[in-house]
């Protein structure tokens, strides 16, 4: 289902719900996973992909857009995708260190100008790309006669910038201007092993 600027000269915005949309989602994908032994693992996967969409704009309050439908990838189009994790007891103090990595192309997203309108084609420039590390550390303590584990996690430790958004208007001072996304940062959890 999607949204359709009505025909005519009217100077209303009206708009027609319709079963027009046509989503297509193709991917290739490689993994492989090795375990070394019942405590250590690796894992890697590579998945080539592509979203597009006949209807683009998803018409409403929250995403004002003045423009016709277009085709072009959706939103959540990242063609390349890297994701690698693993996990293995460290040789002092009965440490357990793992790690996740994740490399992505940046999501697409419009051009507009100061009415809203589309500026070029629909979701033609992209976001940076992300890629992100994050290391853990996990001791296991005996308290209560329970077994607890203490956790130790770094997010992004390379501090690599990656955006989840910008500043898309044309006519803004700021235009092309990067903004949110995770910085590095460090984590704790507490849990009850048994």
């Amino acid at each position: 289902m999607a949204y359709e600027r009505a025909a005519g000269t009217s100077p209303d915005n009206v708009l027609i719900l319709q079963n027009n949309r046509r989503d297509r989602y193709r991917s290739f994908q490689i993994s492989f996973r090795h375990s070394f032994s019942d405590k250590s693992s690796i894992s890697a996967s590579y998945t080539r992909s592509s979203t597009r969409t006949n209807r683009i704009f998803d018409y409403s309050l929250d995403t004002l857009v003045f423009a016709p439908q277009e085709r072009g990838p959706l939103g959540w189009d990242a063609p390349n995708r890297l994701v690698s994790s693993g996990w293995t007891p460290a040789p002092i103090w009965n440490l357990f260190l793992s790690y996740y990595f994740e490399y992505r192309t940046g999501f697409p997203f419009s051009v507009v100008n100061e009415q809203q309108q589309i500026i070029g084609q629909a979701n033609s420039r992209r976001l940076p790309d992300y890629a992100s590390l994050n290391i853990g550390v996990e001791k296991r303590l005996k308290l209560f006669t329970r077994i607890w584990a203490v956790r130790l996690t770094v997010l992004n430790i390379t501090s690599h910038h990656n955006p989840d958004g910008v500043n898309n208007n044309v006519d803004s001072p700021h235009f092309m201007q990067y903004f949110g996304g995770q910085q590095r940062s460090l984590t704790a959890r507490i849990r009850l092993i048994g």
